[in-house]
C-alpha cells in the first residue's frame, strides 16, 4: 500500500471538499497514465492498461478472421467432394490442375502434373493463404512449417481434450509421414466426434483411394476405387495404430497467430 496527496485525485477529476485527506492505493493508478512507485506517479510502460486492452481486441479480431478462413476452407473442400473430383489419368484431371495453379508463372494458370496433390489440395482449400503456410506441394515441408510456427501436435498428444491432450478441430490438417520422413499424406479434418466413448475423425482428402488410403504404387492394383477427393471417417484407435500417422496441424491457431502478427505490425 502506498499513500499520496488527495489533490492528485481532485486534479484528475475526482471531487472532494477536502484538500488534505490522504488515501491509500495498491498497484497501478486508474486515474493517471502512470504506475505508482511511491508518492509520485511514474510514466507507464508499454504493455499496461490501454495497451493490454488494445492487444486483447487485436487477438479477438485475429481469431475471428482465422475462424472465417477455416470455414471458407472447409466449404471449398466440401464443394470438391460434392463435385465428385476424380483422376482422369494418374494424379491429373481438369479439376486437379486447379489445385496446382500456384506453381504456374502467374500463380493462376492450371498446371498439369503426375505428382501427388494432397498438399496442393489443402493449400488450394485455404486459398494459398500466405498468412499461414502459403502454397505447399510437399507434405513433410508443410509439417516442418507448422512445427516452426508452434502449431503442430504429435500423434501421442492427441486425445479427447483431457489434460495434456489436444482434440482435433474442424479445419485442422491430419498428417501421415513415411518412416523415413520423405513423403507422406495430408487431409483436412471435417469433424471430430465422440460417440459411445469412441472418437471418430472425418477428413476430406485429395489424392486418396476409396478406402481412405493415400495413393501408393500398388493402390490401383489392389483396387479400392478411383483416386480423387474423398471424405473418409477413421476411428482414433485406427489412426493411433497406423505407424505412418504422425500428427495434426492446428490451423485455426496458426492462422490466428499469423493474423495477430500482421495486425500488430501495422
Amino acid at each position: 500500500m502506498v499513500s499520496g496527496d488527495f489533490s492528485l485525485f481532485r486534479n484528475n477529476g475526482v471531487n472532494s471538499n477536502s484538500s488534505s485527506s490522504s488515501f491509500s492505493i495498491s498497484g497501478k493508478s486508474s486515474f493517471t497514465n502512470s504506475v505508482w512507485t511511491g508518492n509520485t506517479p511514474a510514466p507507464r510502460k508499454t504493455g499496461e492498461f490501454a495497451y493490454s486492452e488494445e492487444r486483447m481486441q487485436i487477438k479477438q479480431k485475429a481469431r475471428k478472421t482465422a475462424q472465417n478462413k477455416v470455414r471458407n476452407a472447409l466449404a471449398r473442400a466440401k464443394g470438391e467432394v460434392k463435385k465428385g473430383v476424380v483422376e482422369q489419368t494418374p494424379n491429373d484431371s481438369i479439376d486437379i490442375r486447379r489445385y496446382r495453379a500456384y506453381e504456374s508463372a502467374n500463380h493462376k494458370t492450371p498446371v498439369k502434373s503426375t505428382a501427388p496433390y494432397c498438399a496442393s489440395f489443402v493449400s488450394w482449400c485455404y486459398g494459398n493463404d500466405f498468412s499461414a503456410f502459403g502454397y505447399e506441394k510437399y507434405t513433410p515441408a508443410l509439417r516442418t512449417k507448422a512445427q516452426k510456427a508452434g502449431c503442430y501436435t504429435n500423434k501421442n498428444k492427441i486425445g479427447n481434450g483431457q489434460k495434456g491432450t489436444y482434440r482435433p478441430k474442424s479445419g485442422d490438417l491430419l498428417m501421415w509421414i513415411n518412416e523415413n520422413g520423405k513423403g507422406g499424406h495430408v487431409g483436412m479434418i471435417e469433424s471430430c466426434r465422440v460417440i459411445n466413448g469412441k472418437m471418430y475423425i472425418t477428413t476430406i482428402e485429395g489424392n486418396t483411394v476409396a478406402r481412405g488410403q493415400a495413393e501408393t504404387a500398388t493402390s490401383r492394383a489392389v483396387g479400392g476405387g478411383s483416386e480423387g477427393v474423398k471424405r473418409k471417417t477413421y476411428t482414433f484407435d485406427e489412426l493411433r495404430r497406423n505407424p505412418k500417422v504422425n500428427g495434426v496441424v492446428r490451423m485455426e491457431e496458426w492462422l490466428a497467430k499469423s493474423e495477430e502478427a500482421r495486425l500488430v505490425g501495422k
